[in-house]
């Protein structure tokens, strides 16, 4: 993509991401076609603020929607872990939420786990139709993606 495109998306979602994790991938991100912009749009990031917000006010819930099915049920069963959890998770949940917007843009390099995740038809015509491309770019993000895995802990 054009430098341009690559700054817009780092400052419009940096946000969303560890901090400097969007700049771990900025070459990646150079390297790929100007049209895979459109899809990078597409994907939709959850808001740390507001998955806080869910957090102090719908316990439970807020791991649900970070697709921790399992964590969000338990946590809701045990009323938060009679409440210990659900003070921990204040504190954690901004960082939760920014490793899981992080996994969704590191699966969208990988077009076999995405094209079972996506519910766009168009999305899922496009990584179909750009599969080649795509899965070598796989190769070129996979250091960047181990380094920034390893620095923000998300092993």
């Amino acid at each position: 993509m054009r430098k341009e495109l690559v700054e817009k998306f780092i400052s419009k979602n940096e946000k969303f991401f560890p901090e400097n994790a969007l700049h771990e991938f900025k070459e990646p991100l150079e390297e790929l076609p100007d049209r895979f912009y459109d899809t990078l749009t597409m994907l939709k990031f959850k808001n740390p603020n507001t998955i806080l917000i869910v957090s102090i006010f719908l316990s439970g819930i807020d791991r649900i929607i970070l697709k921790d099915y399992v964590g969000g049920f338990l946590k809701i069963v045990t009323c938060g872990g009679f409440g210990i959890w659900t003070i921990c998770d204040w504190f954690k949940i901004k960082d939760l939420t920014r490793a899981y917007n992080l996994a969704v843009l590191l699966n969208c390099f990988s077009p076999e786990q995405t094209e079972s995740k996506v519910n766009s038809k168009q999305t899922l015509e496009f990584i179909k139709a750009h599969k080649g491309e795509i899965t070598g770019l796989v190769k070129t993000v996979a250091k960047s993606a181990k380094d920034v895995q390893s620095t923000f802990y998300l092993n």
